[in-house]
Formats: C-alpha cells, sequence, structure tokens
C-alpha cells in the first residue's frame, strides 16, 4: 500500500519539530502507538516525481505500527532539510513551488516512542517555467452554476491555439477532460454536492502543450435548486463572562435554513484576550473582546461581547502545584534558594496537537531577566517530553511537540549553573509556530499573535528596523488571492526599506515562499480552509514599505 503526499514546493518553512517521548507502559493488551516497542523503521520505497512547474508527487510504502509521517524538504541533498508536513492522510495539497528547482525529499514515520530514522534522499526537478512552449494559463476560476454544472474561466494566452482541460475528484490525480478553441469551459453532467477539481494547460500550433495553471476547485450546489442566498446570521448569547482558560461555544444561525453557502468566518477583536476557534471562545487574560461571525455568502455579520476576568496564575510552582501557563500569555518565574532553584509550570493539552515553548532568560532573551536557565517537559505520569533544553528564545527556537493523550504537562524551569539563582519568563502557544508570542507591551505587528490585518485593495504602509512585521488576511477557502509590496528594491520609488514577504496557511504549511520582490508581479496563494492567513515582512536593515492584496490579479 503507499501513501502518497502531494506537494507543492517550498522553499523556505519553518521547522517543527515532535520529540521523543519515553515510556514504561506494563500489561497493555493492545498496543496501536507501539508503545512497548520502538520508533518506527524508516520508510522505503521513496519515489518524488515532478508533474509540472509547481507540483511535486511523493509517495513510500506504508510502515508497520506508524502513526504518521514527517516529510523534509531541502534545496541541497546534503543539509538544510527542514519539516514540510506532518502528515496521516493519503495526500495533501499546497501551492507555489518554483519552476526549475531541485528539490530534495525525505521521509520519517513516528509513533508513540517518537520519530524514526530517515528514509533514503530523493529528488526532483519542477519543469521549467512555461513548461512547454507556452506558460500557463492565470486567473483560472472554477465557478458551480447549478446542481450538475461547473463554469470554467481563465485569461487568455498569447500564442495559444487551444487549451487542455484537466479534472481531478481528489486535487492530486488529474485527468484530461477535453480540450476547447477559446479560454472558459463548462463542466455538465455532473452529481449534485460534488467537489472536482481543475487545472488548465495552452497548447501551441505545433501540438506541445505549455505549464499547466494553478489548482481551483468548486462544489455543485445540492439538490432542490438554485443558489439560495444568506439573509442574516445570528448568535445564541450576545454577551458571555468567562475566567482565564475557561472555554464555551457560540452557536451561529443562519437565515433562511436552506441557504446554498453556510460557511462562516470567526474572528475576534482581541486574541490577548479572548480567542475563537470554530466557534469555541477561550479566555486569555483579563479584559473585554468581541467576538464576531462573519458568512461567507454576503458578509452578513453578529457579535458577541466576552469579558474575561481572572489571570492570576495559580500554584506555588512546586511539582506538585504547578503554576498554570495560560496560551500566548509569557509567564515571569523566579529561581531562589527558598524555592530549591527549581519552578514548575504547568498547562494542558490535546492529544494530536502542536504546542511550542519559549522562555526569555538572561543568556538568550530580551535582557529584562537576570538568570540563565533550562527546561524539562513531562506528562502528568512521569513520562519525559524533553529535558534539559538551554535556549527557548527566538522565532522557531524553544520545543515543540505533539502530545499522545489528552491531559495535562508540567515544565521544570532550573539554572543553567546549579548555584544561580535570578527572574525569567515562560510561554506556550497552541497557534504560533513561526513567531513567540507578543512580549507585555509590544507593538502591534510585532508576532503572530498580534498581527495587523490586512484589507483588500487597501495599502498598508510600514516601519521596520532589521526585524520582522506580522500581516494577517481573513480568507475563504477555494478562493485565490493575489499579495503585492512596495520597497526600494522594486516598487513606485516611494519607500526606503528592502523586504522579503512569506506566508503562512493556519496549519503551518507554506502559503507564499519567502519572496524579495513583489510590486511588478503579485505572489499568489489559494485558500485551503477559512482561517487566516499570516504573512511576515522581513528586513535586515530599516526603512518604510507598504503592503496589500487584492482577489484578482490586478494590483490596487
Amino acid at each position: 500500500m503507499k501513501n502518497t503526499l502531494k506537494l507543492f514546493g517550498i522553499i523556505a518553512i519553518t521547522a517543527v519539530i515532535v520529540f521523543s517521548m519515553a515510556a514504561c507502559i506494563i500489561n497493555v493488551p493492545d498496543d496501536p502507538g507501539n508503545l512497548i516497542g520502538g520508533v518506527p523503521d524508516a520508510p522505503t520505497g521513496l519515489t518524488a516525481t515532478a508533474t509540472s512547474s509547481t507540483d511535486i508527487v511523493i509517495s513510500w510504502n506504508a510502515v508497520s505500527g506508524a502513526l504518521g509521517y514527517n516529510v523534509y524538504i531541502s534545496l541541497s541533498a546534503s543539509s538544510g532539510f527542514q519539516l514540510m508536513k506532518t502528515t496521516t492522510d493519503t495526500y495533501t495539497s499546497g501551492y507555489n513551488a518554483s519552476p526549475g528547482t531541485t528539490y530534495y525529499i525525505t521521509v520519517t514515520a513516528y509513533n508513540g516512542k517518537g520519530e524514526g530514522p530517515r528514509s533514503n534522499i530523493v529528488s526532483a526537478t519542477t519543469l521549467s517555467s512555461g513548461g512547454g512552449a507556452l506558460p500557463a494559463p492565470t486567473g483560472l476560476t472554477a465557478t458551480a452554476t447549478s446542481t450538475s454544472t461547473i463554469t470554467l474561466t481563465w485569461n487568455a494566452v498569447s500564442g495559444a491555439s487551444s487549451y487542455n482541460v484537466y479534472q481531478s475528484q481528489n486535487g492530486y490525480q488529474f485527468d484530461k477532460l477535453g480540450t476547447v478553441t477559446t479560454p472558459g469551459a463548462t463542466n455538465n453532467n455532473l452529481s449534485p454536492n460534488t467537489t472536482l477539481y481543475y487545472q488548465v494547460a495552452a497548447v501551441a500550433a505545433n501540438g506541445t502543450e505549455g505549464a499547466r495553471s494553478n489548482t481551483v476547485s468548486a462544489t455543485t450546489l445540492s439538490s432542490g435548486g438554485g443558489n439560495v442566498p444568506v439573509q442574516s446570521v445570528s448568535l445564541n448569547s450576545s454577551s458571555i463572562s468567562l475566567t482565564v482558560n475557561q472555554s464555551t461555544p457560540l452557536t451561529a444561525t443562519i437565515q433562511p435554513s436552506n441557504a446554498t453557502n453556510k460557511n462562516v468566518n470567526w474572528t475576534s477583536s482581541n486574541n490577548s484576550v479572548a480567542s475563537v476557534s470554530n466557534g469555541t471562545v477561550t479566555g486569555v487574560s483579563a479584559g473585554t473582546a468581541t467576538i464576531t461571525v462573519t458568512t461567507v455568502d454576503g458578509g452578513k455579520t453578529a457579535t458577541c461581547t466576552v469579558n474575561v476576568t481572572g489571570g492570576g496564575n495559580v500554584g506555588s510552582g512546586t511539582e506538585t502545584n504547578p503554576i498554570a501557563l495560560y496560551n500566548n500569555q509569557w509567564t515571569d518565574g523566579e529561581i531562589t534558594v527558598a524555592n530549591n532553584r527549581t519552578q514548575w509550570f504547568s498547562f494542558s493539552v490535546t492529544a494530536g496537537s502542536t504546542y511550542h515553548v519559549w522562555w526569555n532568560d538572561r543568556n538568550n532573551g530580551s535582557g529584562a531577566y537576570s538568570v540563565d536557565v533550562k527546561v524539562s517537559a513531562f506528562y502528568s505520569d512521569g513520562r519525559e517530553i524533553f529535558k534539559d533544553i538551554d535556549v527557548g528564545w527566538g522565532g522557531t527556537s524553544g520545543k515543540s511537540f505533539m502530545p499522545t493523550s489528552t491531559g495535562t504537562v508540567k515544565l521544570k524551569v532550573f539554572p543553567y549553573s546549579s548555584s544561580s539563582t535570578g527572574s525569567f519568563a515562560i510561554v506556550y502557544s497552541s497557534t504560533n509556530f513561526n513567531s513567540m508570542p507578543a512580549l507585555p507591551g509590544a507593538a502591534a505587528g510585532s508576532s503572530e499573535d498580534n498581527a495587523i490585518l490586512l484589507t483588500a485593495g487597501v495599502w498598508k504602509i510600514g516601519n521596520i528596523a532589521n526585524g520582522d512585521v506580522w500581516y494577517s488576511i481573513n480568507v475563504t477557502n477555494g478562493s485565490m488571492y493575489y499579495v503585492w509590496w512596495d520597497d526600494r528594491y522594486q516598487g513606485s520609488n516611494s519607500y526606503s526599506a528592502d523586504v522579503s514577504v512569506m506566508a503562512w496557511f493556519s496549519d503551518g504549511s507554506v502559503a507564499i515562499t519567502n519572496t524579495d520582490s513583489g510590486y511588478n508581479t503579485s505572489k499568489s496563494f489559494l485558500a485551503t480552509s477559512n482561517d487566516p492567513i499570516k504573512v511576515r515582512v522581513r528586513s535586515s536593515g530599516s526603512g518604510t514599505y507598504a503592503i496589500t492584496y487584492a482577489t484578482s490579479n490586478t494590483r490596487p
């Protein structure tokens, strides 16, 4: 049996590392996570095949006892491998590989004991831009117009005598649907409520097919008639009260009840006070925030005011009574003789989710703390997650882990030098993996956690000084988005900083690879969910720039 992953090459991606967890399990009749045995063997049969200027198909043999697989990618065969994806699925989709680029790939399997050895390394080179005689068509859209029809449109390609249209039922295995002589096609005789994926390639007069376009998808309407638009949305509560770390669900009701598209997006006016995920609101720190639900069809909205109380850290800092940590909220600590130069912290985890821990100390930090510390992590039953880690400050430093069970994790903090005392700070996040949560009082845009929201068609002017500025884009699943930036290197000659831009989907996969210029030509991505996209602007210098996005490939 093969597990197949569709990779669209990533030039730079932040690694999330899943750390080994030792376990001692006695008298367990079933062993689905292979906890009694060792880590899984290296996957065999790894292959990588470039199918276009943007696509690489990767496949390997299943490994006995594996819970999932980590796929690593590099531009070098000897070094620089970074985690591209953790998957248990047979395939996944991504976008924005670089044409004419050689990628090196290796895969590992993991189980409850940890990650196994890497497979052999294979390589694949994406086709050169244009793939053949002609470039890829741009502006491809797919729109369901009935229960049985999907209409395709795209921009004409100069020199094309015809276009080949490709269709897929799963997004990675495409079959030729037909050939048309002008831009545009209609796929008829489909079943209701069916999702299909499409690509288009231009064909020259000599019959040579050019590069394929990006992939788009559409879902035919449900049985019972044409499109029924959304008229309103309401919430079951207009105000709620929570304590820190307490959660409660909100329910959105859409009218009319037979509306065709009932998808909604959830946002919080202040994620540092209250966060929201699929309607579930969680108190983060004391304060007030507004939760907004917005319908994808028509942009109808409803709001709920959230009042969060509490936020004081509970616990004395001992192993039996640890200090409670809160998601994305920094907590100060103190190493003293009185506490035996050790402090314990804890937070709740959910099996299968990824968590990242950072700490701020004397040697690696903001300069505000006085002792150099190490950190170890354990499950509540004593099983080790990671041990004696010294550096946990900055970007993707610190430690990531994926718990195998739901419960409580304890963090042990102790001095690097056994006789030292002093102050430090520590934080964890279940949402930020590419940057640390914002320090108290941090400016807007200084981290993923307090990213600046961009508005379609509106240029946002920024200032940068040898670092990063973060932005977010609210998106709709299945829609294309185009990003531009104006800087000293390429732009209107109005700004002084030279910047690069990179963007991530909410699951940590790359939406836009790290790119230096984006003024003359946009950088695009297809939204794969309704969760916001995080955009990082980076510069090694200082100065001003501007950034914007749109839902059509016309620069504002």
